[in-house]
């Protein structure tokens, strides 16, 4: 009979979990890519965009600041002193906990929205988003994210050694109107890729450049 009790108190709260969502909270380690973002919709350029992940012996760093065009965004690379000060924001406001958080207004139809994604080196990962509601301390974190990676305007990436590149444009009223430019290193050379505008893939160009 106490058995039954024990697996019935069980199933319970497994339901009450479901219904509400919980996940269980990720502990802070060393990250290894991080992405936050939040916008209005209802004003242009609203959205604010932080974005860090591994590249080349550091980490490659996307910066959009609210109210400005995605052609203004800055990128940038930073050292392991700049993510030991994001993971230590990132603990200073539990952040961990919010894992698990979606939660959303169904009465707002125009409104404000965030997302966010951390992957920990260890493998864990935390994903949390809401629109018109958010986790604790929100306000806080994000003011001091803006403060942490505001610190970086004005930064640029130094052109070195390019090991790929690619460009991409299109119209998208008119058919074959893309036009696409790639360039890869492969077996000690270069692989230039050329698709013209108004051209069929199948005729795209491809030749070896030094």
């Amino acid at each position: 009979m106490r058995a039954k009790k024990i697996l019935c108190l069980g199933l319970i709260l497994m339901f009450f979990s479901f219904l509400t969502g919980c996940t269980k909270a990720v502990e802070i380690t060393e990250i290894d890519a991080f992405s936050f973002s939040c916008s209005n919709s209802m004003e242009f350029f609203s959205e604010q965009r932080y974005s860090l992940e591994p590249s080349l012996g550091g980490y490659a760093v996307v910066v959009k600041p609210a109210f400005s065009p995605p052609e203004d965004a800055i990128f940038c690379t930073v050292d392991e002193s700049f993510v030991r000060e994001l993971e230590d924001l990132l603990r200073k406001y539990e952040i961990g906990k919010w894992n698990g958080f979606h939660k959303s207004s169904k009465f707002a139809m125009d409104g404000d929205s965030f997302q966010l994604n951390i992957r920990m080196k260890d493998g864990s990962s935390l994903e949390a988003d809401g629109y018109m509601k958010w986790p604790k301390n929100y306000s806080s974190f994000v003011t001091e994210l803006a403060a942490l990676f505001g610190k970086l305007e004005g930064s640029n990436v130094e052109i070195r050694e390019i090991e790929s590149f690619d460009f991409y444009y299109s119209n998208g009223y008119m058919a074959y109107s893309d036009q696409v430019y790639t360039l890869e290193y492969a077996d000690g050379g270069y692989i230039a890729k050329i698709k013209p505008a108004f051209v069929p893939k199948e005729e795209e160009l491809s030749f070896p450049v030094e």
